[in-house]
């Protein structure tokens, strides 16, 4: 899936490799312990921005992303490209008020995140009315987030 009209973007690496060498492994996470190849890198990145474009996330919005250094994040980014969105890494050392001021400055539309976090980005929510979409790695998130499966931790869906 690519923004209409778009010939190129960051997310075309992907695309690009998964057609020619689809097979052949692109991240190693978690000291070996997942493998993932171009094409299944690719199907990963086109279920994670269908799940961002059906929530209205499209060109121009900024989705911020607090996460460790896990392959969800590289999927995550290039989905956000793919919808061409802006993705806003977020430096997991960051205050409360440094995420807050950077997710507002940015006028973030959706946040991706995870439990490690909840605890940085809970005071700050309330203040941030323009992130319509919450988006969590983990099994169970707590209310008001949705839980991201289009990445590589499970089903095709966000519930």
């Amino acid at each position: 899936m690519m923004v209409p009209g778009a010939t190129f973007n960051f997310s075309s690496i992907v695309r690009h490799h998964a057609v020619r060498q689809g097979d052949r492994e692109v991240l190693v996470d978690q000291g070996g312990a997942r493998r993932i190849t171009w094409l299944t890198l690719d199907k990963r990145v086109d279920a994670c921005a269908v799940v961002l474009r059906d929530a209205g996330i499209g060109p121009g919005n900024a989705v911020g992303l607090l996460l460790y250094n896990y392959a969800e994040f590289v999927e995550v980014i290039f989905a956000t490209n793919r919808v061409g969105a802006v993705f806003l890494p977020l430096n997991w050392r960051l205050a409360a008020e440094e995420v807050r001021y950077i997710l507002d400055h940015a006028q973030a539309r959706a946040l991706v995140s995870e439990a490690a976090f909840y605890g940085v980005l809970d005071p700050v929510l309330p203040t941030l009315g323009g992130i319509r979409l919450r988006l969590s790695l983990d099994p169970a998130p707590p209310a008001g987030w949705r839980r991201l499966h289009a990445c590589g931790r499970g089903a095709v869906e966000a519930r």
